[in-house]
């Protein structure tokens, strides 16, 4: 599918959490399925076929079947295909009800069994919540409860019956002669894991009663008739067997972790060791991944509700291409089946988008981690051997260097690139990866006749402020990588690169950066905009490895480039600023200020929004290196509206009245200005906005100022100047300049006075209930240098209103409005607050 410029996806897409349907089984890198179901819909015509040779927990296969495309998955790991079959595969809710109720009869009393203790407040037996170990000892057991609803989340040290059931539960697991897997962590060389640690076999991983209570529950399973349903079954024990292991820590909770005191989750890429961990009871935990919020029984139901008619499973290429299937899942290498598909069954160039997210070189192994799963499902038969002789991975265990990951990820792009047809496009993801893995992938799709387009950055959560606060952080969120199989083969150039050509695309880059916002901005912001240009522009650092973005921009520090003072979501840190701003030409107005007004014009003309709205309406408005992260569009949200429970924002009452009051402001401010026996002028934006007074008609007819007389500057200053809401003049002069500000652009109105001669004075008319919004603004060092070195002050909205009359019969002064914010005591701690 050709797509035109105007359809490709340059915004960021505000991201949905995941259901049920994509949260069910634990899987990693999995990507937001919205985003991914856009992408799809905007390269892939309907009817069209998506292809993902790395499919992974496949959100692109099930969203591509959800939009209408057929689709076609290929993984390596078993336990992948089975995942997204079981997702799409139809099933009737209640023979899965029906059969685990069997389980439960059969075995599920004597599994809790193993876990009962005795409440200690009420003395009543109770089914425990999990057990904290500590140095390979049971330590003490938690619970809530249901009795006298005594909650333990410290936990109560083991008495004689938690002790006893723990020796029963070995003496069972001894005696029974249950099959467990005792696979060891070791490939056929006897090379030990990659991400190994402690443990050396699978049943290691678990403690003795665990391990008897996950045998006992498979031996149930397996006796199921259905094949199918012992399918569901199994495929819900692999989704919560891990739960079970050692591998889940006991430690506090925090934002950055799903702990809770009587839950963990297994939080490492590895079959890690930790000294302290949770043992958490084996029938709790199948029970909640069968029918919790999260279960296999809530997948389904919606999936159910999601795909109306069954899914159509095609058994070879044949029954896709020939529409009478809707998806063609297949297990096993991408390499060998798109060649294959080339070379001996003849077939190329069918396909119409792909999107896939490629394995990021060593960071996670796939392969490893899913041998757990693979053996407690009985995926036995070449599993091992197939990683070392397949996988597409960095693991010097499986003898495998970068240099092999490089070229068996080109070879596969070379092979994926002929099941493309001409002028489709390809998009590859990475979640915050290295450059240099990030840039193998480019080179390696370039090489194998790809054409680069573009990369798109996709946040993919809302960032912390301390995050985006670092000046010499890292790239942020997703990066999209898209290519486009040209329509005749011809690769692209790679320039070389030496080190003033790189300084030149990074500074020109930051300039340009910078003078778009136009204002200081986060090393976070930078870095996600340089990074891409550079690739964009060819430059892979791995040859270049003296070339860094962080070095160049301190060799410019104190030249043409400095760090300022900011402050993002009450964390405090340094922003990248021009030395010198009032050297640069083009100057506008500040990118926050300018995502305020596009918020408030949602708010305004929607009275009611959500926040995935608004994130869309900014992301369409200000497209990739312009767009903001999400904690900033809440901050303004918070200012002008207030959430409501059903998830939506409503405009303050409040905000509407100010709206109406601005120019009634203006046109009060230019009665007042008359009668003290100033000439008007009211800016070009205001003249013909409607006053609703004693006399009815349009501020410009107050208007009697030249301008032209009274002001004397450059192109860009007249048109500034003449911007200014409000200004008395006298004879040639301009005597005072007023901003009526009922919601934002104060900023704006600092850059407008910057352009007045120094002797006039300047007022910023302000409601009260935006002086905490000004206060915030004045923590930028940037913002309140301007409104100190210019002389602003402050006028408050209501003061002047309430004393219209004293001040039109000149009885009183304006000034007696005046709030005095250098001398606020909430404000000494931003920094000095007079001029040196």
């Amino acid at each position: 599918m050709l797509v035109s410029a105007k359809n490709h996806i340059e915004f960021q897409i505000p991201p949905q959490a995941h259901t049920a349907m994509y949260n069910w089984h634990k899987y990693w890198a999995r990507k937001t399925w919205n985003v991914v179901g856009e992408w799809i819909e905007a390269y892939c015509p309907p009817d069209g076929i998506v292809i993902d040779p790395f499919m992974g927990s496949g959100v692109a296969i099930i969203e591509a079947v959800r939009r209408g495309r057929r689709a076609i998955g290929i993984d390596l790991n078993p336990i992948a295909v089975e995942i997204v079959d079981l997702t799409l595969r139809a099933v009737k809710r209640e023979v899965l009800v029906e059969a685990f109720h069997r389980v439960e009869h059969a075995v599920g009393n004597k599994i809790e069994a193993l876990y009962r203790t005795t409440c200690r407040s009420c003395k009543k037996e109770i089914d425990a919540a999990c057990y904290i170990w500590n140095k390979n000892k049971p330590e003490s057991v938690r619970y809530d409860c249901p009795h006298c609803h005594t909650r333990e989340e410290k936990g109560k040290r083991l008495d004689s019956k938690d002790k006893e059931l723990l020796v029963e539960a070995e003496d069972r697991l001894e005696a029974g002669k249950l099959w467990y897997p005792t696979d060891a962590l070791y490939y056929p060389d006897g090379t030990p894991f990659m991400k190994k640690e402690k443990y050396e076999r699978l049943s290691d991983l678990f403690t003795k009663r665990n391990l008897y209570a996950l045998a006992l529950l498979m031996r149930q399973i397996e006796k199921e008739n259905d094949p199918l349903v012992k399918r569901f079954l199994k495929i819900t024990f692999s989704s919560m067997v891990h739960l079970c292991s050692r591998m889940v820590p006991a430690i506090s909770a925090a934002d950055t972790n799903h702990q809770t005191p009587f839950s963990s989750t297994w939080t490492q890429h590895s079959y890690w060791h930790t000294p302290r961990f949770m043992e958490q009871p084996v029938w709790r935990k199948f029970q909640s991944a069968f029918n919790g919020h999260q279960g296999v029984l809530k997948a389904k139901e919606e999936s159910a509700d999601i795909f109306e008619k069954p899914i159509r499973f095609a058994r070879n290429l044949d029954q896709l291409l020939s529409r009478r299937a809707d998806v063609l899942l297949i297990p096993g290498s991408a390499l060998s089946v798109l060649r294959r598909w080339r070379e001996k069954e003849h077939k190329t160039s069918f396909t119409d988008f792909c999107f896939t997210d490629p394995p990021y070189a060593s960071s996670i192994q796939y392969g490893e981690l899913s041998f757990m799963w693979a053996k407690w499902l009985g995926f036995n038969g070449d599993y091992l051997k197939d990683l070392c002789d397949h996988e597409v991975i960095e693991n010097k265990r499986q003898k495998k260097d970068f240099e092999y990951y490089e070229q068996s990820l080109s070879a596969t792009l070379e092979e994926l690139n002929h099941t493309l047809k001409p002028g489709a496009h390809a998009t590859f993801t990475f979640h915050n990866p290295t450059f240099k893995v990030r840039n193998a992938t480019i080179r390696a799709a370039v090489r194998r006749g790809f054409n680069f387009e573009k990369i798109h950055h996709q946040p993919t959560a809302v960032a912390s402020a301390k995050s985006l606060l670092q000046p010499f952080g890292s790239a942020t969120g997703d990066f999209y990588l898209r290519f486009v199989k040209p329509m005749l083969a011809e690769p692209e150039a790679l320039k070389p690169w030496d080190e003033d050509r790189f300084e030149r695309v990074v500074i020109d880059g930051v300039r340009h950066l910078l003078a778009e916002r136009w204002e200081p901005t986060p090393y976070t912001f930078i870095i996600n905009y340089i990074d891409p240009l550079l690739a964009r522009e060819g430059f892979f650092q791995e040859l270049y490895p003296g070339l860094d973005v962080s070095t160049v921009l301190k060799n410019h520090e104190g030249f043409d480039l400095q760090l300022v003072d900011v402050k993002i979501g009450g964390q405090t840190g340094k922003a990248w600023w021009f030395k010198h701003p009032e050297q640069i030409e083009k100057k506008g107005v500040p990118l926050s200020e300018r995502v305020e007004q596009c918020v408030l014009r949602e708010l305004l003309g929607k009275r009611r929004v959500t926040f995935t709205d608004v994130w869309r309406r900014v992301g369409e408005d200000f497209p990739n290196s312009l767009t903001p992260d999400a904690l900033s569009i809440r901050e303004v949200l918070r200012d002008y509206a207030r959430e409501s429970g059903q998830g939506e924002w409503q405009v303050l009452p409040k905000l509407k009245e100010r709206e109406r009051e601005h120019d009634t402001m203006i046109w009060l401010l230019a009665r007042i200005g008359k009668a003290l026996g100033y000439k008007i002028w009211i800016g070009r934006n205001e003249q013909a906005h409607i006053i609703q007074a004693k006399e009815d008609g349009p501020l410009s007819t107050v208007v009697d100022a030249d301008l032209s007389k009274c002001y004397k500057g450059t192109v860009e200053g007249t048109r500034s100047v003449s911007d200014i809401d409000l200004l008395w003049t006298q004879a040639s002069s301009i005597v005072c300049a007023f901003e009526v500000e009922y919601s934002t652009t104060i900023t704006s109105a600092v850059e407008r006075g910057s352009h007045l001669p120094k002797e006039v004075k300047r007022y910023i008319v302000l409601p009260e209930e935006r002086i905490p919004k000004l206060k915030r603004k004045m923590e930028s060092s940037f913002f309140r240098q301007g409104m100190l070195e210019q002389g602003w002050e402050v006028l408050l909205f209501d003061k002047i209103f309430d004393n219209r009359d004293k001040l039109l019969q000149d009885k009183m002064r304006l000034e007696s409005t005046r709030w005095d914010y250098t001398s606020d005591p909430s404000l000494r701690d931003f920094g000095q607050l007079t001029l040196v």
